[in-house]
């Protein structure tokens, strides 16, 4: 990996965690647990937001955030919801009538595949039969409905958990990040996320507060 885009990840993660705990600190109606529920939608939100070509393909890491919200999943974000009692409001994916390249392999019959092997293959199959249009718009639906949830939370508790204006389309709109690269340019900031990381050094197994 790039040097500068490492150096780019390590900076988000460093503000993804200044910004987790302020919530922590400023919004004490929420419990610990709550917060972490809903910085971990925020993540798995933004992937699904801006990675569904990735999402896609099961073979991909980014299917692993998707596979948060199948029902039959053992570590799904509904059963992390309940848990933490403040249930999502939307229901799971269906896993067998969502679109993905397992279709490809093993639902098409041998006679179909050969048809889209003349025509490109995998690929054609993904572009021009519809299924991944139709996988767009189911993680379309998927997004809205967690901006939706999470638009409630902030009304109810003055929280910054969905994404709004300015920063909708923002690098860094994840782990609950409502901020742009000028906000992390700010001394005082930087301060901040400088005692956030000094302190998970010290207190790796306590929460840290601001």
């Amino acid at each position: 990996m790039d040097e500068l885009l490492k150096k780019e990840l390590e900076r988000r993660k460093e503000w993804a965690a200044y910004h987790h705990n302020k919530m922590k600190e400023e919004h004490d109606s929420l419990t610990d647990e709550q917060h972490d529920a809903l910085s971990e939608l925020c993540s798995l939100r933004h992937t699904i937001h801006t990675a569904s070509e990735k999402l896609f393909s099961t073979e991909s890491q980014e299917w692993e955030a998707l596979e948060k919200f199948l029902p039959d999943e053992p570590d799904n974000i509904f059963d992390k919801f309940k848990e933490v009692g403040i249930p999502l409001d939307f229901s799971p994916i269906d896993p067998v009538t969502l679109p993905n390249s397992d279709d490809y392999y093993y639902v098409l019959t041998e006679t179909e595949k050969e048809e889209w092997e003349e025509k490109g293959g995998y690929d054609a199959w993904r572009e021009e039969s519809g299924v991944f249009d139709e996988f767009s718009e189911r993680m379309e639906e998927l997004n809205e409905n967690i901006e939706k949830f999470l638009r409630k939370i902030d009304a109810e508790h003055g929280t910054k958990y969905a994404p709004s204006g300015k920063y909708r389309n923002a690098d860094l709109q994840c782990d609950g990040l409502q901020y742009n690269m000028d906000d992390m340019k700010s001394e005082a900031v930087k301060k901040k996320m400088q005692e956030v990381k000094a302190s998970e050094v010290k207190t790796p197994k306590k929460d840290i507060v601001l």
